[in-house]
């Protein structure tokens, strides 16, 4: 059953997180490690704060399913595509020091701002990863690097039974049920919608262009996507 505050849900998942030791993850392929936004406690405090300013309610969320936490954005804010830019910026929660910059959080909260703002926003959706906890890979030159979780067959199969956990584990949430977004049309929509048919988590998936793609890629049009998004979220639980 869900908590009496979303707010109470979603720290508790964190709390999950941030206990988990090593050996209680999955071993991953050569080159993998994971990264556990949580397991040094600031990124654990800071989210509290968001969850308490943002979520201290009783109301059911539409949820936003991205990939995994990148390192500059939830990776090390714990909060789902939030820099310390968008944190102190727009949110109005200090960043203890953190200096980063994600690109994905610069179309996120042009999105947010669009709705209204972060209390109009939140008080609908919920944003999480189906991996809530970042991949790093070595790359030729020996540097840690942001990976995702279906970059290989290999690492994809590690990685499932934790993804049904979590996603099991948002249902416990406050979280409606008819639809959700998830954010890549390609391999994370394919991925998600073949384990959502098998699970049932929720009646429906609807995939968008995924952030990082618009903003990496797409900049001059970022207005139309914006638009794009609105609109599809706009029509929760309707035929798109």
């Amino acid at each position: 059953m869900p908590q009496s505050y979303f707010s109470e849900s979603a720290m508790a998942f964190n709390q999950r997180l941030a206990a988990l030791t090593p050996s209680a993850l999955p071993s991953l392929p050569t080159g993998y490690s994971f990264m556990n936004p949580f397991a040094n406690g600031l990124a654990l405090e800071i989210s509290r704060e968001f969850y308490l300013k943002y979520y201290h309610d009783g109301r059911p969320r539409a949820m936003i399913l991205g990939i995994n936490p990148g390192r500059h954005g939830a990776g090390r804010t714990g909060v789902p595509f939030t820099d310390s830019q968008r944190l102190e910026g727009v949110l109005g929660i200090a960043a203890r020091g953190l200096q980063t910059y994600e690109p994905s959080a610069v179309f996120i909260y042009k999105l947010i701002a669009l709705w209204g703002g972060a209390a109009s926003f939140c008080g609908s959706f919920y944003i999480n990863s189906p991996l809530p906890l970042g991949l790093l890979r070595i790359n030729q030159r020996g540097q840690a690097v942001n990976s995702n979780y279906y970059d290989s067959r290999a690492l994809q199969e590690r990685t499932q039974p934790f993804i049904i956990q979590s996603m099991n584990s948002y249902l416990e949430m406050a979280i409606q049920q008819d639809v959700a977004w998830v954010l890549g049309q390609g391999k994370n929509y394919l991925f998600l919608d073949r384990l959502n048919s098998q699970h049932h988590w929720f009646k429906r998936l609807v995939p968008l262009p995924h952030p990082r793609y618009v903003v990496q890629y797409k900049r001059r049009d970022m207005d139309s996507y914006l638009q794009h998004y609105r609109q599809s979220l706009q029509r929760k639980g309707s035929e798109q």
